[in-house]
């Protein structure tokens, strides 16, 4: 592994540790870091704590994307997904769609059809965005070819 990975991993197992003691009504101490430990800024939006509930794959499926859009107005699109994972997917649109809003998902290739909520929708170049869904329970089969679901 990286030695970014690492110190990022290091960095939040010490921060899980130090909220057990402070929940535990200890008084938090702070490591002393080593001198070639690797300092690592978090993003100001994150805690550090890693989300993802199951591994991603870079894989393009293409789907069918249909809902509502952010002014209520009915939608479909074509498109090809960047991720998959269990729990959902991403891939870029150039419908407007808002963070929490509820769509439903084709995957073209075996026809399966999921009810999905957008948890990320991020504006890009090229008037598309992109827009990450989650499922409302790990669905693994969704993404196997026909037949095999």
């Amino acid at each position: 592994m990286s030695r970014i990975w690492n110190a990022l991993k290091q960095a939040e197992n010490e921060r899980s540790r130090a909220k057990g003691r402070k929940q535990a009504g200890h008084s938090p101490t702070m490591p002393v870091p080593e001198e070639s430990a690797l300092v690592v800024p978090a993003h100001p939006n994150s805690d550090g704590a890693d989300r993802r509930r199951s591994e991603r794959w870079g894989q393009p499926v293409p789907v069918l994307i249909y809902g509502s859009d952010s002014e209520k107005q009915p939608f479909h699109e074509e498109t090809e997904t960047a991720d998959i994972n269990d729990d959902g997917c991403s891939f870029a649109i150039g419908t407007a769609v808002a963070k929490g809003q509820r769509l439903f998902l084709v995957n073209m290739l075996n026809d399966a059809e999921r009810e999905c909520r957008v948890v990320q929708a991020s504006r890009r170049g090229r008037g598309k965005a992109q827009i990450a869904v989650e499922f409302s329970a790990p669905d693994m089969d969704f993404w196997l070819p026909r037949g095999n679901n």
